[in-house]
């Protein structure tokens, strides 16, 4: 992800470096020598960071932070200095500079705190659109079916919500969630989050089968400085970050079983504690697990913990496939038409009949991340205002070992032959669309075509588009 980087330094062999080698590593570097000049660039060009020098002809570092810190509190500022006393880093900090550098300067670790700040301001920003978007779409009306299964499912959430609302503690029971891959485990997870008490509080989410076990027990439990090797500073882990809130475990099934037993304890007294402390912290967490795992067997294959699978699932929910809600095809499919649409600028596109028929016969093995997969490709591949069975392609896979009419249906599409398509062309005429409209407005353009700022900047990049004169 291509990030912008101002270097406002008046030392211009050192500027130069900076950026020379910034720039080797996928940084778009900008360079000014005094802090006039600084402010118009910070201006033009909504750097993601900025290297300041503390001593710049004319305005000084702490005059430019200042102003900048007036109008902008998002973009991360690191000043840089060769009076590295305590006094002027304190100056600093409450000026609103996010790191202090003392010069002389090490290239390499003004790399690894570029990353750090500009990953810190994207999770900020990430964390923010979260909340703000979850809070109002994840609903149970966002978990679309009207099927048997559907419903009972609805009920149950339901029903568990208004039993724990009158907790006198405001404890929430734990939920383990299983299904099918694709099934939206996660959507469930977040209705249960967004349609409860603790709406308001963090929900935080991690991907067991990500990261290496000791990874993810640093993450989850935290850790304080020294605690081991790369331990420099205390960390908050993301049960203590979820306090209050919901923590969500995805493929819980793929979880270490000595971070298993730390989970455990955390479900059974309430209390966490950071790797390398003596103390316990209370928390009052909702823990939300998910796999597509048989979790059974795998206790019988000493794979899984069996207190723990007690312990998790006090409610128990199941997401169903989407071949036993059939019925919710059709609601589904027009669903992700009218939203995929939207994205891609075909609003006038529809589906026909036929294929709708072809869709409902279909096994979908990949459940509804499938369909709606299925969906997008028919609508960005086709020309058509009409979606016919030949736009469709499928993978005929059957990771259920039941009978399925993937046959009859496949015998009935006419094979596309995508070695002909070029689906470069078709995404950089739509990013070329969406600034035309917005006049190459790069925030706007974005929100358009639903992706971060960063993500469209990247894309002009890569197709080297440049904007009319």
């Amino acid at each position: 992800m291509l990030s912008t980087i101002l270097i406002i330094e008046d030392e211009e062999i050192l500027a130069g470096n900076i950026k020379t080698y910034l720039s080797k590593y996928g940084f778009d570097v900008h360079v000014c020598h005094d802090g006039t000049s600084g402010m118009k660039m910070y201006k033009k060009i909504e750097p993601d960071l900025i290297l300041l020098d503390l001593k710049l002809n004319g305005i000084d570092g702490i005059e430019v932070l200042k102003k900048i810190r007036k109008q902008d509190e998002i973009t991360k500022i690191a000043l840089m200095t060769a009076f590295g006393n305590i006094e002027v880093a304190v100056d600093a900090m409450k000026a609103g500079a996010n790191e202090f550098i003392t010069k002389p300067i090490v290239l390499k670790e003004i790399k690894l705190m570029a990353e750090k700040l500009i990953q810190q301001q994207k999770s900020e920003a990430l964390d923010t659109f979260q909340y703000q978007q979850n809070s109002e779409f994840f609903s149970f009306a966002s978990i679309i079916g009207e099927s048997l299964p559907i419903k009972a499912l609805k009920q149950q959430i339901a029903t568990l919500l208004q039993a724990e609302s009158k907790a006198s503690d405001g404890h929430a029971p734990a939920v383990l969630i299983t299904g099918e891959t694709g099934t939206g485990k996660e959507l469930i997870a977040k209705a249960i989050h967004y349609q409860s008490i603790r709406k308001d509080k963090p929900f935080i989410e991690i991907n067991c089968a990500t990261l290496p076990h000791q990874l993810i027990e640093s993450e989850l439990f935290g850790y304080e400085k020294g605690a081991f090797t790369d331990a420099k500073q205390k960390k908050l882990g993301l049960i203590e970050s979820a306090d209050d809130g919901s923590l969500f475990l995805d493929e819980i099934g793929d979880m270490a079983l000595s971070v298993q037993l730390k989970l455990l304890k955390v479900l059974e007294d309430g209390e966490v504690r950071r790797l390398g402390s003596t103390r316990s912290k209370k928390v009052n967490v909702r823990i939300i697990g998910a796999t597509n795992q048989p979790l059974e067997k795998m206790i019988q294959e000493g794979k899984f913990r069996a207190d723990l699978y007690f312990r998790l699932r006090i409610i128990h929910l199941v997401s169903p496939p989407l071949r036993e809600r059939k019925s919710d095809i059709i609601l589904l499919a027009h669903y992700f038409l009218q939203e995929l649409s939207k994205r891609y600028r075909r609003v006038d596109i529809s589906i026909s009949e036929e294929s709708i028929k072809l869709l409902t016969e279909y096994h979908w093995p990949g459940n509804i991340r499938e369909l709606k997969n299925v969906i997008e490709q028919a609508i960005l591949l086709t020309a058509d205002e009409v979606i016919s069975p030949k736009h469709f392609t499928f993978s005929n896979l059957n990771l259920t070992g039941s009978v399925s009419s993937a046959s009859s249906a496949s015998e009935s599409i006419r094979k596309i032959s995508l070695n002909s398509l070029k689906l470069e062309d078709i995404e950089k005429n739509t990013v070329i669309s969406a600034l035309n409209e917005t006049a190459w407005n790069v925030s706007l353009a974005a929100k358009l075509l639903g992706v971060s700022r960063d993500v469209l900047r990247y894309r002009i990049r890569r197709y080297d588009l440049q904007r009319p004169k």
